[in-house]
């Protein structure tokens, strides 16, 4: 199922991911907060599985991933970041916060690098606009709909962060 995303969180992409798009980067400046005192989201609860395209085609490493997830009751969301995107380094260095651990419970996150999947992406039919992106799947490791992006939040704190992120606890059946 073809997957074309708007993203509007960070208004561009890397250079390698721009001249995919056949576009200019424009990466606005963001401010981080401080990084909490706490150790990362994995030791603490949110399941956390960073996709890497040494493993695969993206289309099989989410197809097998959200088969896990389901398997398991949990509910699979491919989140689509970057190293050089500020909200996304603002969500990664917050994701061990309590209200996003409280937010994410019963969810996967399936981590993909728009920089290292960016031909994968486009094969899949997902156009990358702008990041950080999270789209629900279903047990085969297709998009349910057209997931959310961080352009919800008001600002970078987990308080902002968390009631989006909460939405991502739907299912086909609850669409």
């Amino acid at each position: 199922m073809p997957l074309f995303l708007l993203l509007t969180a960070c208004s561009g992409l890397s250079d390698a991911s721009a001249e995919a798009l056949e576009s200019e980067p424009i990466v606005p400046a963001v401010e981080l907060p401080t990084a909490p005192a706490q150790p990362d989201a994995v030791a603490v609860g949110v399941d956390w599985v960073n996709l890497d395209k040494n493993n695969g085609e993206l289309d099989a490493q989410l197809a097998t991933y959200a088969a896990q997830a389901h398997a398991d009751g949990q509910i699979p969301v491919a989140y689509l970041g970057a190293r050089w995107c500020g909200p996304c380094k603002a969500f990664k260095m917050q994701k061990g916060d309590p209200a996003i651990i409280q937010a994410l419970d019963g969810v996967r996150i399936l981590e993909l690098d728009v920089d290292q999947f960016m031909p994968g992406l486009s094969a899949a039919g997902v156009k990358v606009v702008a990041i950080p992106h999270w789209f629900v799947l279903d047990a085969q490791g297709d998009p349910i709909d057209g997931g959310m992006s961080g352009d919800k939040w008001t600002d970078l704190s987990p308080a902002s962060m968390a009631p989006s992120l909460a939405t991502l606890k739907r299912t086909p059946e609850t669409l």
